[in-house]
């Protein structure tokens, strides 16, 4: 089946109105939570569209006589650099912070007043020749003086922020939209030099064009409704266009061709008797223009060879590519692998040290020996840290890192974040303040893990470069939106400061405070640096202040939604349960199952269910744990993933598939504590997971999960 000229045309007009509904809804989108972003956006697409209007133009000038299409190229290449000068310095992008939101209205009428008067001018030179260079000067001389009135301070005031849009601006708009209609007007006379289509275009670029500036009358925050409706009518006006000389240019120029020789035609009737008079040099002319030809064809068979040979290099150079593609796959999987076996190979024998200084801890020790376990716990807990800070930065780095967005109290995260540092804040004698602006909701809408570890990093900063004074954490809200609200966590000491000379790099990794070799504070140089990218990941962002020997404050700005439900009342920090063992579900004389083939975890775990009074079977690899679970009657199973002869997610699947009425709880434990491994063990048929080195708190947080 044939398709006509005009089913083409309709169904690729049908698949364009498609993707420019689905732009059009992304971009709407990308606004509800980034206005920048989405402004950005739509001024680069109406930048590349402008550009390629230009280019298409240029390229299709000497096939047409009508010089509509060039001298509007021209227009709206200069157009878009002031759009684009519009985009740089639009509020927010803070490129030139001294000008305000004034500057950036101003490019815009700039651009929109050199953007109308070009389409009237365009229409009347339909027919007449235009020299290219003189457009150019033309256009460069206007451009380079509206700029120069722009920043000299002589191009009237159009924006004042807190009042909206100046008189001028809004008689400015009018009189764009009234300079559009007028072109308008002017092309509809001119319409016998387009066909149907092009005209159609052209039209509908015009008329999307005053609806956009007829928005932009009547907005007074250039982050509202009215500013989003006239970028997007913009867009549009601008794709139009862009189709028309597609289609004029490109697709069928010999349409407009075709118009031309059909007039001249007649023309040729009336000079064929001339014609005839001149039969012997008309066949002079055509064995010259047959040698020509034969010329041509030589040179398009050595064209062909020459494409020929284009694309068998094209092809070698993409399998080169793949090849590369593939090499570089398997390095990332050779990383990942690498990170996963050093992290399971660290926290093993971390989780050994651990264990054995909390039951030591549970014995009679005088002060001194509690003093050391202090301070191999403390050491302990610094490794481990710096561990998950290695394993963080590089998933980061890898784009490994995912989010996961859930209801969170702010309240109860600083108070945590407080809770886990009180020793060391006691310790020093430090006061700490909390301060919750009333205008905070209880519950909102965020990863609150991953904003726990960034106020613990900034809070646990705070507490090591603050010798004394006090400490204070802010939470209080600096936008909102609707149900959206920009979120800012502040976390001020009145600590050692930090020098000028280094607040620039103070976010890099790897990077200290004081990094001299005589330094007093020790650290990776990592929390910043993750806490940062961690911000950034959530749509926020992370700066500080800060004054040597006086102070620093971090601020931390997050986007956060409010749920729509009701919030729940504020809990109190002293309400709050803290896991003891007596709190653990009755499991005493339960015989439980330890499979574990380090010793000294071995060791630990036993020595920890002995005290909650439990009868522990041992096991070192897992073909003994497998053996021990069919000849025994288990209450609980804490079963070591890597193990020799049987791993321990093996087992667990062979257990789940030959149980039959009576079903054990298994618990995980185990050093795979990367990203995917404890839903990979629960898909396996644990019950529960938990990561070493692990508190006793957090064994008995398992125990009592499973046994309910």
């Amino acid at each position: 089946m044939v398709m006509t000229p005009v089913a083409g045309k309709l169904r690729n007009t049908s698949s364009l109105a498609l993707v420019l509904l689905l732009t059009i809804a992304g971009l709407v989108a990308v606004s509800r939570f980034n206005y920048l972003l989405f402004h950005a956006l739509i001024e680069l697409l109406s930048i590349v569209v402008g550009v390629s209007i230009f280019v298409l133009a240029w390229n299709s000038r000497r096939y047409l006589e009508n010089q509509f299409f060039t001298l509007l190229g021209i227009a709206l290449l200069f157009a878009s650099g002031l759009d684009l000068l519009h985009m740089a310095v639009y509020k927010g992008m803070g490129i030139l912070p001294g000008y305000g939101p004034n500057l950036a209205t101003q490019l815009w009428i700039a651009a929109r007043y050199l953007h109308c008067f070009s389409i009237v001018i365009a229409v009347m030179v339909i027919r007449r020749p235009v020299s290219t260079s003189l457009l150019f000067w033309g256009y460069g001389v206007t451009t380079v003086l509206l700029l120069w009135s722009i920043f000299a301070g002589l191009f009237p005031v159009c924006f004042v922020e807190g009042t909206g849009l100046t008189p001028f601006k809004k008689y400015s708009e009018i009189l764009i939209c009234s300079t559009f209609g007028i072109g308008l007007l002017m092309l509809h006379r001119q319409r016998d030099q387009f066909s149907r289509w092009v005209y159609g275009m052209l039209v509908a670029s015009l008329l999307t064009a005053i609806s956009a500036e007829l928005a932009f009358i009547f907005y007074v925050n250039v982050y509202g409704l009215s500013n989003m409706v006239g970028h997007l009518f913009k867009l549009i006006s601008f794709l139009c266009l862009y189709l028309g000389i597609i289609r004029s240019g490109l697709e069928d120029p010999l349409e407009v061709v075709f118009h031309e020789i059909k007039v001249k035609d007649e023309q040729l009737v009336a000079l064929n008797a001339r014609l005839v008079n001149t039969n012997e040099e008309l066949e002079t002319r055509v064995a010259a223009r047959t040698e020509e030809l034969r010329l041509m064809v030589d040179n398009l068979h050595e064209q062909a060879r020459q494409l020929e040979e284009e694309i068998a290099e094209r092809q070698q150079a993409q399998e080169e590519l793949k090849r590369a593609k593939e090499a570089a796959e398997a390095a990332n999987h050779a990383k990942s692998a690498f990170l996963a076996n050093m992290s399971h190979e660290l926290r093993t024998p971390l989780n050994g040290v651990v264990g054995m200084a909390q039951l030591l801890a549970l014995t009679n020790v005088d002060t001194e020996q509690k003093e050391y376990l202090d301070t191999l716990q403390y050491s302990a807990d610094n490794l481990l840290q710096l561990i998950s800070d290695i394993l963080d930065i590089t998933k980061i780095e890898a784009d490994q890192y995912e989010l996961h967005s859930s209801e969170f109290s702010v309240r109860e995260c600083l108070d945590q974040a407080v809770g886990m540092l009180q020793r060391r804040i006691d310790e020093k004698g430090l006061n700490v303040t909390v301060d919750i602006s009333d205008a905070v909701p209880e519950t909102m809408i965020g990863d609150h893990v991953r904003v726990m570890q960034i106020m613990t990093n900034l809070l646990s900063n705070a507490v090591k470069f603050t010798e004394k004074g006090s400490i204070t954490i802010a939470a209080s809200i600096k936008e909102q939106h609707d149900s959206t609200m920009l979120l800012e966590l502040t976390v001020s000491d009145t600590g050692i400061g930090i020098e000028p000379d280094y607040l620039g790099h103070i976010f890099d990794t790897f990077t200290q405070v004081d990094d001299s070799p005589t330094r007093k504070y020790g650290g990776a140089g990592l929390g910043l640096a993750i806490s940062r990218k961690l911000a950034e990941l959530m749509g926020g962002s992370i700066s500080v202040e800060s004054r040597l020997q006086q102070g620093s404050s971090f601020h931390f700005l997050l986007p956060c939604s409010v749920p729509s439900r009701p919030n729940r009342p504020h809990a109190a920090l002293e309400d709050r349960v803290v896991p003891r063992f007596a709190e653990v579900p009755a499991i005493c004389s339960l015989p439980v199952l330890v499979a574990e083939d380090n010793p000294a975890n071995l060791k630990y775990a036993k020595k920890l269910l002995e005290i909650l009074g439990c009868k522990v079977t041992e096991a070192v690899d897992g073909k003994e744990a497998l053996e021990a679970w069919e000849q025994g009657d288990f209450k609980l199973i804490l079963m070591d993933i890597q193990m020799p002869v049987l791993r321990g997610d093996e087992v667990v699947k062979i257990i789940r598939e030959r149980e039959q009425d009576r079903h054990v709880p298994i618990i995980a434990v185990t050093a795979h504590a990367l990203m995917g491994d404890q839903e990979r063990f629960a898909a396996a048929g644990c019950d529960g997971y938990l990561a070493k080195p692990f508190q006793i708190n957090a064994l008995t947080d398992a125990i009592k999960r499973v046994m309910h």
